[in-house]
């Protein structure tokens, strides 16, 4: 068991020269064979992470779950069980599965191929880049994260140890999904020029964070879940699934949280269009109960428009209905709407319409089981598997997840400070905007800084 004065020691020895760390374990990076499991390790089990875990990963035969950890006790323990006992009922002998409160322990493992990181946002860059510097591959939950600058160095790390990256965006394995994607590309729909955006933005229906200080219960290391974020007390609220989705010390709510799967999609159908400068004009509210503790923006309504004309109109849902009504037949709470100079389609995770009658029969005939949140979801580890083992040349990068991240860190910076503000791509930056440079490249406490 790693107690808090090792994990802080070790930590301020890592943040003050993490590249100590070994660049590269040539036994994760030079694949054995495609016969062989991957052994992974599970960063982050809360709901998300057992969920994945038990459909993701304990299911397949390309993957051999050997390490869970948390900050939480409880969590890494019960997950622990949940393997334990998935591998006995497959008839494994000794299922072991080791149990660590210090993720970085677990990145010390020679054995480990791959982890899994599905801890709440904050934590999602540093744990990549140190899982990076220590040879792992990179599963890592939406959105990426809350640095710009730690964005650019997760795919430094990935380029110099040719690790692969896959991100928490499950419809990239969905068969109507890939089937759409193949008319865009070819061209069906004609020149594209105009794309909407939309997804939930968290309301009074959420569950609702209260500022109550509160004595931090035994089997949770607080300060660690804290890690780069401020120093605050701890309340149960703070550290519940939403308080990290809607609390800005953590994230920037569903602008990223949500709007990751939607415009995802907008990314794997227009990646190169996404590489130029461009001027993101926003306005949005935050809007929550008097009293509650959530700051983050959960009404948006962002105008993107990229150099090669290339729009976008990224919204919240009950902003964007009026919207994108004008086109379909049925609404949903998210969706990437594809406009073309020969028709249009729009896509969700659960929905698919076309006005090009050929287009749309193609893309809805799939049995429902592959569709949403069936059969299709457990392919998505599945085909990171693929990719790592030398069995497919491309499956998505950390490029797409930073175009995705880029997107929603704009807007909300647009938003909160009220300006127009010009993206450079060479630069990396906003220009003439420091503020809205500071927005999306936020400083880390200490230890827990890279």
């Amino acid at each position: 068991m790693t107690t808090r004065r090792s994990f802080l020691k070790k930590a301020g020895v890592i943040s003050a020269a993490s590249l100590a760390l070994p660049s590269i374990f040539p036994s994760c990076v030079n694949w054995r064979g495609a016969n062989d499991r991957l052994m992974v390790g599970h960063i982050g089990l809360g709901s998300r992470g057992t969920d994945e875990l038990k459909m993701y990963f304990l299911p397949h035969d390309k993957f051999r779950s050997v390490a869970v950890c948390d900050v939480f006790q409880s969590r890494r323990d019960a997950a622990a069980d949940v393997v334990r006992k998935a591998y006995s009922e497959k008839g494994y002998e000794n299922p072991d599965c080791q149990t660590y409160q210090d993720y970085r322990e677990l990145l010390d493992r020679k054995d480990i191929d791959m982890v899994a990181i599905t801890t709440s946002d904050h934590w999602h860059l540093p744990i990549a880049i140190h899982a990076a510097q220590a040879g792992k591959h990179c599963h890592v939950n939406k959105p990426l994260g809350l640095s710009y600058e730690y964005m650019m160095r997760l795919k430094a790390e990935l380029e110099k140890g040719k690790l692969h990256f896959n991100y928490g965006s499950q419809q990239r394995s969905y068969s109507f999904m890939i089937k759409a994607m193949e008319y865009i590309h070819k061209g069906d729909l004609g020149e594209i020029k105009e794309v909407m955006v939309w997804a939930p933005g968290g309301g009074a229906d959420r569950h609702i964070g209260y500022f109550k200080a509160m004595d931090v219960p035994s089997g949770l290391d607080y300060d660690a879940w804290l890690g780069p974020a401020p120093q605050m007390p701890y309340t149960a609220d703070r550290v519940h699934r939403d308080g990290s989705f809607f609390i800005n010390d953590y994230s920037i709510g569903f602008l990223a949280g949500w709007g990751a799967h939607p415009l995802d999609i907008l990314v794997w159908a227009l990646a190169d269009q996404l590489q130029e400068n461009f001027e993101v004009n926003a306005s949005g509210q935050i809007s929550w109960p008097e009293g509650c503790m959530y700051d983050n923006i959960n009404i948006w309504d962002s105008d993107l428009t990229y150099m090669n004309g290339l729009k976008i109109r990224f919204m919240s849902q009950d902003l964007a209905k009026p919207v994108v009504m004008k086109y379909l037949k049925d609404y949903r709470q998210n969706g990437t709407l594809f406009i073309g100079s020969k028709g249009w389609m729009s896509l969700s995770r659960t929905y698919a319409e076309s006005n090009i009658p050929e287009i749309h029969q193609a893309i809805n005939d799939f049995p429902k089981q592959e569709w949403g949140l069936h059969g299709d979801q457990g392919n998505h580890a599945l085909e990171f598997a693929k990719l790592i083992q030398g069995e497919r040349d491309h499956y998505m990068t950390v490029d797409d997840a930073i175009a995705s991240d880029l997107i929603s860190h704009a807007s909300n910076a647009a938003i909160r400070l009220n300006e127009s503000l010009k993206w450079n791509a060479q630069k990396k930056e906003m220009l003439g905007s420091t503020e809205a440079n500071k927005l999306m490249n936020r400083g880390h406490r200490y230890p827990y800084a890279i």
